[in-house]
């Protein structure tokens, strides 16, 4: 009795973890909607004026990122602190360089716009936007897509978002931007 138990429990598993691969196959492989990659596409290049503006008015770019990167969560909502004019010390003119829309900065906390839990602006899958500055001045930074031939991009300022299956790259090569459904701010 105790075997057939056993037995039922290795089936009851084996088709839980199937379902669970079949379930992310068919979600990764539907492209995604054309409005949200727009939408994407947008803030991106939003993203990447303000910070520029920035750099403009201060004569530097906004600390919180780790060598020119703001590639997380935590260091997503200290830029966007900045940026929307709410951290005196990194903006004391107070200068708002982004204007999100009360509706976007009080949605659904896992919905698209500032996440009331995190702070950090998200893109329409839910994912933090990210932003590369130049370290150097040589108004180029490294490429986030490593498995690409174009080792860096000639531009100061980049952002990106990871896209919908919250992977950088594409799934079956990460970090390589061709085949991904990733949404940059370069191409």
């Amino acid at each position: 009795m105790q075997n057939r138990s056993l037995l039922a429990l290795k089936i009851l598993i084996l088709v839980l973890v199937s379902a669970a691969v079949a379930i992310f196959t068919i979600s990764a492989t539907r492209p995604p909607d054309p409005a949200d990659i727009a939408k994407a596409k947008s803030d991106l290049a939003q993203l990447v004026a303000a910070v520029q503006k920035y750099k403009q008015d201060y004569g530097h770019y906004p600390a919180g990122g780790s060598y020119g990167r703001y590639e997380n969560v935590v260091s997503n909502a200290l830029l966007i602190k900045v940026l929307t004019a709410n951290n005196d010390v990194e903006n004391p003119k107070k200068i708002k360089y982004l204007d999100i829309p009360q509706s976007i900065l009080t949605s659904r906390s896992s919905a698209y716009g500032i996440d009331k839990k995190d702070g950090a602006w998200k893109d329409p899958w839910s994912w933090p936007y990210r932003v590369r500055v130049t370290t150097d001045g040589s108004d180029q930074v490294t490429n986030p897509y490593s498995g690409d031939s174009d080792k860096t991009i000639p531009q100061a300022v980049i952002a990106w978002s990871i896209g919908r299956d919250g992977i950088q790259g594409n799934w079956r090569a990460p970090n390589t931007f061709n085949g991904s459904d990733d949404v940059v701010s370069w191409k």
